[in-house]
């Protein structure tokens, strides 16, 4: 069983001078460190009054770093000295690259988890890794993607929210970045969601995750994401339970589901709001080129037909797979709810664990975490030994809350 550990030490120098030990440490100890420890993680912090900590992270490592400078030619030309110290207030230290820590954890920076092929940004083939510090055997990993309209590899944004939510409950969080569609088209965003999770499956090992207990959670495109990998994963790709928020489902039903007036609604809410500045020209209807559905698709979604089934998760719904939660506002302006129901829908018909919760009044943004509506619609449908059942109820409850019973209940041992 392999087991974490994290280290910390605080630098001291006699007359202040953080920015020599900064570099002492950065371009000596480190290096040593991770030379002696191949699978040690090693990063230097400076914080705004000067202090310098070192952090490592190693698998069953003896740190034995606070005895290493003493040892070294290039140290700064005064005196300084190490000391056990605390967990850090992160946001009042400026970090390098790599990794950092996270109260209950550690984040691993720039993961690339498939090969790089676009020559304009290479972001969309990374993800953040936040690991729970001094769990006791391997943990159970959420995956999160953030949506962007399909247009943005901005993925990992809201990365760290879910993990400050989920660490302290013993899950591991990976916020995952597909590409978006300035950089390539679907089928890409697809091939990378399933990339992601079979790259962190068959990497499982090493960061201590279990392999048999990830979930997949995303918000509008990033919560097709979520639904790609509960509908099309298999093998190494395939997750154990799917959260999709205010996700589209059916590409070529969406116009005609949309709100009346949703064009009005995201241009006044546009001056509140800048969830989805990616999207400055979009009026609310999806069948244009330069919609951004469109995009995704590489043209008008009428003329994309057979694309646009093809990137439509609830068309691709078979009787196997891992349960659903599903949220969406009833009022959504971005992703028409019908597009919550349609999938929930097809889930319940192949007779699949789907769980709707309704956000009655709730926009775009309602579902993302903790969904203020105090009193939603729950809709439950389960399949057990060939006899299905259905149950609709009055259900309240924090949003993280709800999220951690459905996680709790389906990742458990």
């Amino acid at each position: 069983m392999t087991r974490y550990v994290t280290t910390m030490w605080e630098a001291k120098a006699i007359d202040g001078r953080a920015g020599q030990i900064v570099d002492c440490l950065s371009n000596c100890v480190v290096p040593q460190i991770t030379s002696r420890y191949p699978q040690c993680i090693a990063q230097v912090y400076r914080s705004a009054d000067e202090r310098v900590v070192l952090v490592a992270t190693g698998a069953e490592w003896s740190p034995e770093i606070p005895d290493m400078p003493h040892g070294l030619s290039e140290r700064p030309p005064h005196q300084w000295r190490f000391e056990p110290c605390g967990a850090l207030q992160t946001q009042d230290w400026q970090e390098t690259v790599g990794t950092r820590v996270l109260g209950e954890g550690v984040i691993v920076r720039d993961i690339q988890y498939s090969e790089s092929v676009d020559t304009i940004d290479d972001s969309g083939n990374l993800l953040d890794l936040y690991l729970p510090d001094g769990a006791d055997g391997p943990v159970p990993l959420v995956i999160w993607t953030m949506g962007s309209g399909f247009t943005a590899p901005s993925g990992r944004d809201a990365g760290e929210k879910f993990a400050a939510q989920l660490l302290p409950h013993g899950y591991a969080v990976a916020a995952v970045a597909v590409r978006g569609s300035y950089q390539a088209q679907f089928p890409a965003q697809k091939h990378d969601t399933l990339d992601a999770v079979a790259f962190l499956r068959s990497n499982a090992a090493q960061y201590s995750l279990d392999p048999g207990r990830f979930a997949y959670i995303g918000h509008s495109s990033g919560g097709w994401s979520a639904a790609v990998a509960g509908t099309a994963g298999h093998g190494e790709s395939a997750v154990n339970a799917v959260i999709a928020l205010s996700a589209p489902t059916d590409i070529a039903a969406m116009d005609r589901q949309a709100l009346p007036d949703a064009g009005q609604r995201i241009a006044a809410g546009r001056v509140e709001s800048d969830a989805l500045d990616v999207l400055p020209a979009f009026d609310g209807r999806h069948e244009a080129a330069g919609s951004p559905e469109g995009m995704l698709l590489g043209g008008s979604v009428s003329s994309r037909r057979d694309k646009a089934a093809a990137a439509s998760p609830a068309l691709h719904v078979t009787p196997e797979g891992p349960p659903f939660l599903i949220v969406h506002g009833t009022e959504d302006e971005y992703v028409p709810f019908a597009q919550g129901a349609t999938l929930y829908r097809a889930l319940a018909d192949a007779g699949r664990d789907v769980t709707f919760v309704v956000l009655a009044g709730g926009n775009h943004s309602a579902s993302l975490p903790p969904w203020e509506s105090q009193v939603v619609q729950k809709a439950t449908q389960t399949q057990s030994v060939g006899c299905r059942a259905t149950l609709t109820s009055r259900v309240s409850g924090d949003g993280w809350s709800q999220i951690l019973s459905f996680l709790d209940k389906h990742l458990s041992r």
